[in-house]
């Protein structure tokens, strides 16, 4: 096939620009990939094809290409000399691109995956990229062929326990759960497209967004049993089986319903008990598991107050999973400098606080725990970590959205800016102590304002996906606005 890589960017090795250098390109299905990196060991994947429709998708489209790059802990700011770069490369050689671009015929999704991510771990690919839309499932969510999830309560689903209609019991090893009554159960409603949904609730933020159609689905890279077991979860995705042959890629787990705070809408703190933990013998069980999965995302209460997990964490080989990310939830006050130096080999993909505040005053009034200042210590410990490594977790900052600190909105988003993490907003459930957001209109009223310019403010910024998360909780608050329902979820 023709290539046009070398035409347009310098070569694998050689300066892209200021202090970013080439470090992968591949071409295929006419879509250009570049791996770029930058001296510190930063990277970014950008993705130059032809535009499908008329009107710039990203900042950076230009001369009927699109130009966007995939999901990056680098700020946008950073981003914006690159993305300028592209766009004066493809707009000087527009006619050696036209020209050259052809499509290849012979290659499956499933040698893509192969040719694409074999041993980068640090790739992931979108099925909607390896497939066309006629080719992929309809369904409204995909997660109960990618994703496990046990919840507190002892309950298991591929999500979380508040949108699920039903309770299914976490009765046996994680491999039986896997393919038991609860997860087929998910997947004849989707794949038969039932309505109204018998598994879900209709607030599920999942459902209204969709983030999860089979489209947005990712594959990771890693080993060649790595990448086996998702091709084979995948295909059964395309059949619609209720039966997955291959692991989940992404388990998520309740670890203990204990927790060391007493934040105001949380029950954990006061009703939690450790001794719910997740045992042994279960992590075992999820151990063999753990050739197929990618995510691992751990929360509780507080999940690291588990001595069980903590010893699993401290003795997992990155070597052996290098295509395992794990994912936590925390409060942060476990995450001395010393701890995180026992979690050294931990291969952690996304590190979320639970911080609720913007200030020291709010966060004394909502979380009830450590100081804001002991948290800020934690955070930097976290952020020096990360500049260390090769591989670099990605933060989010989360927040519960309360009568106590709905007025934050946009200054958390500020502070995440300023610290480089992402943002993640949450509506709550029930009234603990009277703080619901749900239950008074101006507050909800604001709140929706407020979540909208954040969700602005991340579309300029093409942070899409979570300008949709941001917007589907300014969506929910705006249809129980509209439709006069002023309760707790």
């Amino acid at each position: 096939m023709t290539s046009p890589i070398t035409q347009i960017i310098p070569e694998i090795g050689s300066r892209f620009i200021d202090n970013w250098f080439v470090k992968s390109a591949s071409n295929h299905e006419s879509v250009l990939r570049i791996t770029l990196e930058r001296s510190d060991g930063d990277q970014v994947v950008w993705r130059l094809q032809r535009a499908e429709t008329p009107g710039p998708r990203s900042p950076f489209d230009t001369s009927g290409w699109q130009i966007a790059y995939e999901n990056t802990s680098v700020a946008y700011d950073q981003l914006i000399p690159c993305g300028q770069a592209w766009m004066n490369l493809v707009q000087l050689h527009g006619s050696t691109l036209s020209s050259a671009w052809t499509t290849t015929t012979n290659d499956t999704w499933q040698t893509r995956i192969q040719a694409e991510l074999l041993d980068q771990p640090q790739r992931s690919v979108r099925l909607g990229d390896l497939l066309r839309p006629e080719e992929l499932p309809k369904f409204a969510c995909t997660l109960p062929w990618t994703r496990l999830e046990a919840s507190q309560g002892g309950f298991i689903g591929p999500c979380c326990l508040e949108y699920q209609r039903g309770r299914w019991p976490n009765d046996d090893s994680p491999a039986a759960l896997w393919n038991g009554p609860a997860l087929q159960a998910f997947r004849r409603t989707l794949a038969n497209h039932q309505a109204p949904m018998a598994t879900c609730r209709p607030t599920c933020p999942v459902l209204l967004a969709g983030n999860e159609r089979a489209e947005n689905v990712r594959i990771y890279g890693g080993s060649a049993a790595s990448l086996q077991a998702q091709v084979r979860s995948i295909e059964s995705l395309l059949r619609g089986d209720s039966i997955v042959s291959g692991w989940p890629s992404q388990v998520c787990l309740t670890v203990t319903s204990y927790c060391n705070y007493d934040c105001l809408m949380c029950p954990h703190g006061e009703e939690g008990r450790i001794d719910d933990q997740l045992t042994p013998s279960f992590y075992a069980g999820l151990t063999q598991m753990l050739e197929g999965v990618c995510i691992l995302e751990l929360n509780g209460g507080e999940p690291l107050a588990s001595p069980y997990l903590r010893g699993f964490l401290e003795e997992i080989d990155s070597n052996q999973y290098s295509h395992l990310r794990i994912n936590l939830i925390t409060n942060g006050s476990y995450l001395s400098e010393k701890q995180l130096e026992r979690f050294e080999k931990v291969p952690w993909g996304n590190l979320t606080f639970s911080l609720n505040a913007a200030t020291a005053a709010t966060y004394k009034l909502v979380n009830r725990g450590l100081e804001f200042s002991r948290i800020q210590a934690h955070l930097e410990a976290v952020h020096a970590v990360r500049r260390q490594v090769a591989h670099r977790a990605n933060v989010t900052y989360s927040m519960v959205l309360l009568l106590a600190n709905f007025h934050e909105i946009e200054a958390f988003f500020d502070l995440a800016q300023r610290d480089g993490a992402d943002v993640r907003y949450l509506l709550p459930f029930r009234d603990r102590h009277g703080s619901s957001l749900m239950t008074q209109r101006v507050a909800m009223e604001t709140a929706q304002l407020a979540l909208e310019r954040v969700a602005d403010r991340l579309e300029r910024q093409n942070r899409m996906r979570q300008s949709r998360d941001v917007r589907a909780n300014a969506q929910i608050l705006a249809q129980r606005i509209q439709a006069g329902v002023f309760q707790a979820l």
